[in-house]
């Protein structure tokens, strides 16, 4: 026994005792500490990583208010190629070979047996023939062309519509 009446061991598993509940109590004290900075930390990378989008986008808003943006490029303009309108000659031409057909016929089935007719040029006479009232549609493929012949009565005509032969008054 000691000076004061107690035993040493006993004294000594006491302090340790009393030791190892403090450093327990430090240890839960640093985890919590450390969660809580883990998630203090979360935070702040997300308002950064905010602020930074934020800040990317305002730049951008700014260099293309100045002019300066170097992401974006000018739509090109893309080829028209269908911006033409045929001439009275190329219908009068193709008028000739309507006119002449004995069988209704579609305008892909006249380029294919007459040389040197493209099929955009035979299409949109035809549509100006028909806008004239030389043309009549007849009826439809089965692909979904469309049958065409000539207006009755229209043997004699031009493709204005004018008797071939006929005097005009001026």
């Amino acid at each position: 026994m000691g000076e004061n009446g107690s035993d040493p061991a006993l004294a000594f598993e006491h302090y340790v005792s009393q030791a190892q509940d403090a450093v327990a109590a430090q240890v839960a004290s640093f985890r919590s500490l450390l969660e809580a900075e883990v998630v203090l930390q979360r935070r702040l990378h997300e308002q950064l990583r905010g602020s930074n989008e934020r800040r990317k986008r305002l730049e951008r808003v700014v260099e293309i208010l100045d002019g300066q943006d170097q992401h974006t490029k000018p739509k090109k303009r893309r080829p028209v190629g269908n911006d033409w309108s045929i001439t009275d000659q190329k219908i009068e031409e193709i008028w000739l070979i309507m006119r002449s057909q004995s069988e209704p016929f579609t305008c892909t089935s006249l380029v294919r047996t007459t040389k040197g007719l493209s099929s955009e040029a035979t299409r949109r006479a035809a549509a100006v023939l028909r806008e004239r009232e030389l043309l009549r549609l007849v009826g439809s493929t089965k692909g979904g062309g469309k049958l065409l012949f000539p207006m009755p009565g229209t043997e004699n005509m031009n493709s204005r519509g004018e008797v071939e032969g006929a005097v005009h008054a001026a």
